[in-house]
């Protein structure tokens, strides 16, 4: 019966996740042009839409959130596809808050706080540094944008958006209901954001009751002998759960307690990046399965979100020189921190909140 209730329970959260994004996919569009213009010209500098991707995942606690906004922009013709590019890069950097901040349960025993900070912010140095890497190599050679354009066309006869599209004639017709009920569109859209970020959050929720025990005894048992290995079970870790965050924040106190090191860490970050991506890619097929002329643009959105990823972990863990300088980062990051707390919290709040704000108010100076 449990296990039965539970099932009901998953349905219908997917489903207020679905009619969340079609609300919003149809009310983006007609909450004023103006507004929509705003957006447009916040994103088209792309080192600006890099860190509204920081600060809103920061924000959020989620990139699958962040992401699946990002998706549904440019399935409703809001955000232009090059804008949305830098900011699902900016949100794999943010998302990456979540597991720092797990850090500081750690911070009174000073050995521990370093272990914990030094496994935490490996994520962090890695993002980092696959931005540096791969942002100008976007902007000067539109990579990602070709790479994600390819993978439209090799699925387009797959039939994905087919699958979906069971799933888009019964969340349009709910979607419509709730944006004709509600007195405004400025309500419409906040509705569906409220359900949108409230359904993946129960999601996780319920996800994590169900099956992080059983990943817990997974990353004891079998995860950490190879880096392969725990590459591959990182990915299915976070497409299980839905959130890298929650995949790589339960791997620190396994460093704090000195069971885990930063290098046996690593490669299962760089898994948890790739499994992050399922959501996206969900999201995109839907779309892309509905009545949405720019459905494919959304799709596009999502691939472009799977390639700087896997551009990320084939690039850095292919070269040894790349490949150690986000453990070295962690690991001084982490002697640091455990040296001087306030240079520890300076850190978390700088990096994840100050600079994305500071580029974003010197940006609208101009």
């Amino acid at each position: 019966m449990r296990s039965t209730l539970q099932i009901a329970f998953l349905l219908l959260i997917v489903l207020a996740f679905f009619v969340g994004l079609e609300v919003i996919r149809v009310t983006v569009g007609v909450v004023g042009a103006g507004a929509a213009r705003d957006l447009v010209a916040l994103a088209s500098n792309p080192l600006v839409g890099l860190f509204v991707g920081v600060l809103a995942t920061a924000l959020l606690q989620s990139s699958s959130t962040t992401t699946a906004l990002a998706v549904t922009f440019a399935g409703a013709g809001v955000l232009p596809f090059e804008a949305a590019i830098p900011i699902v890069m900016g949100a794999n950097v943010g998302t990456s808050i979540t597991s720092t901040a797990v850090a500081f349960g750690h911070v009174t025993r000073t050995d521990e706080f370093r272990r914990a900070m030094a496994s935490a912010t490996v994520h962090d140095a890695f993002n980092a540094l696959a931005v540096l890497l791969l942002f100008p190599i976007e902007l000067a050679t539109g990579l990602i944008a070709r790479t994600s354009e390819l993978l439209v066309q090799l699925t387009s006869g797959l039939g994905g958006d087919a699958v979906l599209r069971p799933v888009s004639s019964v969340v349009e017709p709910i979607a419509e209901a709730i944006v004709g009920w509600v007195p405004s569109a400025w309500v419409a859209l906040l509705a569906g954001l409220l359900m949108l970020f409230g359904a993946l959050r129960l999601l996780v929720r319920l996800l994590r009751e169900v099956l992080l025990e059983r990943a817990e005894q997974l990353l004891d048992r079998y995860v950490f002998g190879t880096p392969g290995v725990a590459l591959l079970c990182g990915a299915l870790v976070t497409m299980l759960l839905q959130s890298s965050s929650i995949t790589t924040s339960i791997v620190v106190p396994l460093a704090g307690a000195g069971i885990l090191t930063t290098r046996q860490v690593f490669p299962f970050v760089l898994g948890a990046n790739l499994g992050t991506t399922i959501t996206a890619i969900v999201v995109g097929f839907l779309l892309a399965g509905g009545d949405s002329a720019t459905g494919g643009l959304a799709l596009q959105v999502a691939f472009a979100h799977v390639c700087f990823n896997a551009f990320g972990v084939g690039l850095i863990a292919s070269v040894p020189a790349l490949r150690r300088l986000p453990l070295q980062a962690a690991e001084r990051l982490g002697r640091l921190a455990a040296d001087n707390r306030a240079l520890a919290v300076g850190y978390l709040v700088g990096f994840f909140f100050l600079l994305p704000l500071l580029v974003l108010f010197s940006t609208r100076s101009y």
